[in-house]
C-alpha cells in the first residue's frame, strides 16, 4: 500500500474578523494600477482589500458621510 501525505493548503490573506460583509468587486486594469500605485507608497505591508478600505473611508470622510475614527 502506498504511503499518503496530506497536503494542507494556506488560505490567503489575514485571518477574517466576522465583521463587516464581504464585498466582491472587479477593477479594471486602470484602476488596479492606481491601486497598485496608492499601496506602493502607503507601505508593502498594506493588502489591496485594506488599501480600499482606507481610501473609501477617507473618501467617505472627505464629503461627511462620517467622522474618521467612528
Amino acid at each position: 500500500m502506498d504511503d499518503q501525505t496530506l497536503i494542507v493548503k494556506k488560505k490567503r490573506g489575514p485571518k477574517p474578523t466576522g465583521i463587516g460583509a464581504p464585498v466582491m468587486v472587479r477593477l479594471h486594469p486602470d484602476l488596479l494600477e492606481v491601486l497598485d500605485r496608492f499601496i506602493a507608497e502607503s507601505g508593502p505591508e498594506i493588502t489591496r482589500p485594506e488599501a480600499l478600505r482606507t481610501a473609501f473611508r477617507e473618501w467617505a470622510s472627505d464629503r461627511g458621510y462620517f467622522k474618521l475614527g467612528e
